[in-house]
């Protein structure tokens, strides 16, 4: 209907009501294209929420995750450290106990990262763009580069580690045994006289805490405060506040 009024005003050469009509026109396409533009905006708030929503909950896991990790092996680490002053002195009070916190922790460097899925989703489909916040898109590029950073290490020195149970297996026996809801769990039994008195046996724990100490500190700290301050961003984003 409208070209056909364009085509009659083109006719009669009302040129005022041509302009009036091609005005018309713009505008129509004009707010056409805004409208459209809007409901884009509109859906992709809506998508960022979402993943916002959903890379919070990953986020609250993860970061459980890797305090209650990092608190063990802390835990562990010092325990080692008493270890290791005892056996420096008479070595009376040396214990099984004292052992068995020691060996885990001179070795455990590994750890398995928890599955952050949306924040991969958004990296392998290249969204992370949909979030409007840059300091949270940065963050996110650095949790990556931390993570990579740790498992290199953990390649890295695996290789380096000492096997302590193996390598003294003539002063540590070491059985399983079925503990509480029928887990397996290992037990050693140290000649603790023989350890205190094997040089070889403090050198190779204090090799193996030497790693340890610069993985927790070095590379699992670190990833852990990254994760904090993603936390804290997606909190600003979504709004939320924490007792």
């Amino acid at each position: 209907m409208l070209l056909r009024r364009i085509t009659q005003h083109v006719q009669n050469q009302n040129w005022f009501a041509v302009f009036i009509d091609f005005i018309i026109v713009v505008v129509g396409v004009f707010i056409g294209i805004q409208v459209a533009n809007w409901n884009e905006a509109l859906r992709e708030k809506q998508a960022e929420k979402v993943y916002l929503e959903r890379m919070h909950e990953d986020i609250k896991f993860a970061q459980a995750f890797v305090e209650e990790s990092i608190r063990r092996r802390i835990r562990d680490f010092e325990a080692s450290l008493v270890m290791i002053e005892i056996m420096n002195e008479d070595g009376s009070e040396l214990t099984d106990e004292y052992i068995e916190c020691a060996l885990p922790s001179s070795i455990n460097i590994l750890i398995d990262l928890p599955f952050l899925n949306t924040i991969k989703e958004l990296l392998e489909t290249g969204k992370v763009n949909i979030l409007d916040d840059a300091a949270l898109r940065n963050g996110i590029l650095e949790l990556q580069n931390r993570s990579e950073l740790l498992t290199r290490f953990q390649d890295l020195t695996l290789s380096s580690i000492i096997n302590i149970t193996n390598e003294f297996s003539n002063s540590i026996k070491q059985r399983a045994s079925r503990g509480d809801a029928d887990e397996i769990r290992l037990v050693r039994h140290c000649n603790l006289k023989a350890l205190h008195a094997n040089n070889r046996f403090i050198n190779a724990i204090s090799e193996n805490m030497d790693i340890a100490d610069a993985f927790i500190n070095k590379r699992l700290i670190p990833w852990s405060e990254q994760i904090e301050k993603l936390h804290q961003l997606i909190d600003q984003s979504l709004n939320l506040s924490h007792p």
